[in-house]
């Protein structure tokens, strides 16, 4: 998907599938967990569709997962974190400490 410039469009559709499935799952209000491919942090459209994405999640808490290769901006990170508190959403870092990223960037 990546090679051929479709990661975006496939993740989103996974989460869309996803979502299919909540009303199955057992315990509402618990949190659904849905990642982020690091090409959609520069997608305009991400915000909107997480709020969406909330709106279909049968009262469960969403959190968007964050790949830890796409911290390395703080400033753009607390705006992130601001935009999807202001929906609804809560956010969580995908694998931190596997890979590059430093403890200052998650601070």
């Amino acid at each position: 998907a990546h090679e051929l410039g479709k990661a975006v469009e496939l993740s989103r559709m996974m989460r869309s599938v996803a979502l299919d499935d909540v009303p199955d799952l057992p315990a509402r209000g618990q949190r659904l967990f849905l990642n982020v491919h690091p090409d959609e942090m520069n997608d305009p459209g991400l915000l909107d569709e997480f709020a969406r994405t909330a709106e279909r999640s049968s009262g469960r808490k969403i959190v968007a997962e964050i790949h830890e290769s796409v911290i390395s901006n703080p400033s753009k990170m607390r705006r992130l974190r601001s935009e999807l508190r202001a929906r609804g959403v809560e956010l969580a870092y995908d694998d931190f400490g596997a890979g590059t990223s430093r403890l200052m960037e998650l601070a």
